[in-house]
């Protein structure tokens, strides 16, 4: 099973390629909004560094958001056109299942939590959601033991996790706070994946155009 994975939900980017569960090659850029002038090359150079042709890839796999909605929108755009192209499935993973998934076996009790902006965070994995950070942060002192908030609003709210949790939240490793295309190829690895226009975004918030939109009328 060779697999190509895409993640551009947020400020960062990364591409990777995985063959039979284990990832060959990864390339990760915290390099801001410039997701579509590197995606294309980045995966050619994966390609070449992996001896791969795209007819090769068996499934793809994307991370569907919550995040920059220019993000979600080019990396799913890419892996929709390469599974139309390819007729091979596509899978889809939210982000915050993604957090979660790269944390697993850390033995800490382990929460996916994404900057949204305006103090508030995106959480729950299995029904994505927007909630205020210090509200939610106030509600894991109710979880027994150690704590690891993956994704950037452990860095982004950490004073917030300190002063809750105090000496029950473990330090947020680098790789865990952002969404890997590594991690994402390696749980795509089990996921039966779907058509190519079955795979949607995931926005739980209007974008920034039409909130203005919207409150212009």
């Amino acid at each position: 099973m060779k697999i190509l994975a895409i993640e551009t939900s947020g400020r960062t980017f990364s591409v990777a390629v995985s063959e039979n569960g284990a990832v060959l090659s990864e390339i990760f850029l915290d390099c801001g909004q410039i997701h579509s002038e590197k995606l294309i090359p980045s995966i050619k150079k994966l390609f070449k560094t992996a001896r791969w042709q795209f007819k090769d890839i068996d499934k793809i796999a994307v991370s569907t958001g919550p995040g920059s909605f220019t993000g979600i929108r080019v990396g799913l755009t890419c892996a929709r056109i390469l599974g139309q192209a390819l007729n091979i499935p596509v899978a889809g993973l939210n982000t915050l299942e993604l957090l979660t998934f790269a944390a697993s076996g850390d033995g800490a009790n382990t929460v996916a939590a994404v900057d949204a902006g305006r103090g508030e965070v995106y959480v729950n994995p299995k029904a994505p959601e927007i909630v205020e950070a210090k509200k939610y942060f106030s509600r894991l002192k109710k979880l027994k033991g150690s704590i690891l908030v993956a994704g950037n609003a452990a860095a982004v709210y950490a004073d917030a996790i300190k002063e809750t949790l105090k000496t029950r939240a473990v330090k947020t490793p680098d790789v865990l706070m952002f969404p890997r295309a590594g991690a994402l190829a390696v749980s795509a690895e089990k996921m039966r994946g779907a058509r190519f226009d079955k795979v949607k975004p995931l926005y739980i918030r209007r974008s920034w155009a039409e909130e203005k939109q919207k409150n212009a009328n």
